[in-house]
């Protein structure tokens, strides 16, 4: 499938667009938040190893979706703006 600008974008397919990516964040961030509830528990009970870093890795992610959801949420607020 190629891939539209967000301007190129009907308001109907932005809409759709927005849910999709705020359901991948919520997902995400639920994927993050048991990887750090099972890196705190496995430091508590072994301690720090190279897994304890295994959040950190995956932020750059995190922080992309979440741009991404932003990047639609602003070209509808423009758009109605207008």
């Amino acid at each position: 499938m190629e891939s539209k600008k967000l301007t190129e974008l009907t308001e109907e397919e932005l809409m759709k667009e927005e849910k999709k990516r705020k359901d991948a964040m919520k997902g995400f961030r639920f994927v993050i938040g048991l990887l750090i509830g099972a890196v705190l528990f496995s430091t508590v009970v072994k301690g720090f190893s190279t897994s304890s870093l295994l959040p950190i890795f995956f932020l750059p992610i995190f922080l992309s979706i979440e741009k991404n959801y932003k990047d639609v949420q602003a070209e509808i607020k423009s758009r109605k703006s207008q």
